[in-house]
């Protein structure tokens, strides 16, 4: 972001940068022509438009406001805002007369008019005119900001507080006892301070950049208890916006509330706050940091089997060959790490191979399925509660045998893991036949930390090891279940590896609290659509993980629901049998 660009967000709330020039020329009168006919739509894109410092190309749009707008306050304060800002200082003075004269006087419209004065060079005008304005509404945020900044100007910090203090004696004044209440904790007076907010929260609850302001100023103060007792029982997220809520959050976390924490990011998560997505991720990250990391298990594991694709579900299966009778049942078991402690099974890290140690056998699963005529499927143990298990040693094939139902017995097992070496680190796989009860290949390859980069080479090695055994046979794949090497393979086992880990939560093995930024996650799966826009099992990972994160309550899914449609609809005669499931969720979050 820079000053020659403007932020939009697109779909799916990623920023998006467009030059200045653009933005002016050719987005906002597009948005504006959008909202023509919508006064709240119009209205937010004129004071978008002036923020950013395009007021002259907005006249006519304020102009078309004062006719569709029933808010006849809002149109004359927009429409003089407009032209006072495009430097037609009568025009705006005309406005907000006009509207006197039919309407009397109100708090905002003298403030606007006092502004308009004042840049016509009568400031004593201007002051009387605030003032009045204050005396009809003492809680008007900008009147009052002003009003502050005349009065310091005249006299310093004691005019300031006393020009506050007069404000505040009026009727139904809370706003200036924020500002008030400020300034005595830069002064040390913090008792005064917090009997000044004790007195005005009622009041002051129910908007919500005062309670921002009330929680930033606590929070800088240190006195993130107080803050905590005063805001959180009154917070409402959709009421008070995000921003009160993420200093809450931060609070929380700071005094090691890591649940009450976690609760209220779940909430912060659910808000429409684009803006807020890169602020959220990184809270959410130092939540699971302070929650601790991979601790030694002490439970046996319990082995979860995915058949076939990760991806797979009950519209997918016409995707897939069929299968035979004679179809060879080949399971991949999850990587273990001999380059860590041998002697202590722990919860898989957040680290690359961590991920990849589920990815591979889960990608190769699915290869094998799609490309051949073998039964394969995935079996990785985890710890229930807690998460998948990535040990030092390697599994002892025969209990993974034992543990798994008779009727789906492997034909063959395929297990291994990262070993050290003198020049690195290898990658071993063993193909273990459970009915003779011995190993019948083994695969080694060098593996450096670019782990994705020897995926083709491990999966040519698989096919070709397999083969040889006679235990399947190569079938050509259906147009678009080819998934290219380089950076979007490296991309697709990654969302492979979280789609994997949505499943568990969905079905209660592990909690949510196992993922982190669920919102990169499922923009992760929107990104790999784009890289690879005619892979049908890229589109089939969106779908998945989105109805997935559904149906787990995650609160960011929602905003995913919409984007999905459009997945969907550029592969209908694929997918289109997902079409109903994802707009009835649309019409049941009200969406639709």
């Amino acid at each position: 972001m820079n000053e020659d660009t403007i932020t939009e967000y697109d779909d799916l709330g990623r920023p998006v940068e467009i030059d200045r020039s653009d933005w002016q020329d050719q987005l906002l009168p597009q948005l504006l022509e959008e909202a023509w006919d919508n006064a709240d739509e119009l209205y937010e894109h004129i004071v978008r438009g002036v923020e950013q410092g395009f007021a002259p190309s907005l006249v006519e749009a304020a102009q078309r406001l004062t006719r569709i707008d029933n808010d006849a306050e809002r149109c004359a304060v927009t429409d003089a805002v407009v032209l006072m800002h495009a430097n037609d200082l009568e025009g705006a003075e005309e406005a907000l007369q006009s509207f006197v004269a039919r309407h009397g006087r109100s708090a905002i419209v003298l403030s606007n008019l006092a502004r308009v004065r004042y840049e016509k060079g009568d400031v004593a005008g201007a002051e009387r005119l605030l003032r009045e304005a204050l005396d009809l509404d003492p809680n008007q945020n900008n009147g009052l900001d002003w009003w502050g900044a005349l009065c310091s100007e005249i006299g310093g910090p004691e005019a300031y507080l006393g020009g506050l203090r007069e404000i505040a004696a009026l009727p139904g004044a809370w706003r200036p006892q924020i500002w008030i209440a400020q300034q005595l904790l830069c002064d040390g007076e913090i008792e005064e301070a917090l009997d000044l907010y004790r007195e005005i929260l009622p009041a002051a609850a129910a908007c919500g950049d005062a309670l921002m302001q009330i929680t930033g100023d606590l929070g800088n103060a240190g006195l993130l208890p107080e803050m905590l007792d005063l805001t959180l029982p009154v917070y409402e997220p959709t009421q008070h916006g995000p921003y009160a809520g993420l200093n809450m959050a931060r609070g929380l976390l700071e005094l090691d509330r890591i649940d009450e924490a976690r609760t209220l990011l779940d909430t912060l998560q659910g808000l429409q706050a684009p803006q807020l997505t890169e602020t959220l991720n990184q809270l959410e990250l130092d939540i699971a940091d302070a929650a601790g990391g991979p601790a030694p298990l002490d439970e046996e594991p319990t082995l979860v089997m995915v058949r076939g694709p990760v991806w797979l579900q009950e519209h997918a299966e016409h995707l897939l060959p069929r299968l035979s009778p004679a179809s060879e049942r080949i399971v991949f078991l999850s990587l273990n790490d001999a380059t860590r402690d041998p002697e202590v099974e722990q919860l898989e890290p957040i680290t690359p191979f961590g991920r990849f140690a589920r990815a591979l056998p889960l990608y190769l699963a699915e290869r094998l399925r799609i490309t051949t005529d073998a039964d394969a499927r995935t079996v990785v143990p985890i710890a229930r509660g807690a998460g998948p298990i990535l040990p030092g040693l390697p599994w002892d094939v025969e209990w993974v045998v034992d543990q798994i139902d008779p009727a789906e017995r492997p034909d063959v097992l395929v297990h291994g893991g990262l070993e050290p070496t003198e020049d690195g680190n290898q990658l071993v796989l063993r193909l273990f036949d459970p009915n003779e009860g011995k190993e019948l290949r083994a695969i080694i390859l060098p593996l450096t930390d670019d782990h994705a980069s020897h995926v083709p080479e491990i999966e040519a090695a698989v096919l070709e090891a397999l083969e040889s055994t006679g235990r399947l046979r190569p079938r050509r794949p259906r147009r678009g279940f080819t998934i290219p090497a380089g950076d979007a393979q490296a991309a697709y086992l990654l969302m492979t590896s979280f789609l994997f880990a949505q499943l568990l939560v969905a079905n209660d093995l592990i909690p949510r609290s196992v993922l982190t930024n669920e919102r990169s996650i499922l923009t992760g799966y929107f990104r790999l659509v784009e890289c690879l826009p005619e892979a049908v099992p890229a589109r089939l990972l969106a779908i998945r993980g989105v109805l997935a994160a559904n149906r787990y309550s995650s609160p960011v899914a929602v905003h995913f629901l919409r984007p999905l449609l459009g997945v969907i609809d550029e592969q209908s005669d694929k997918l289109g049998d997902f079409l109903p499931d994802v707009r009835a969720l649309l019409d049941e979050q009200g969406a639709g």
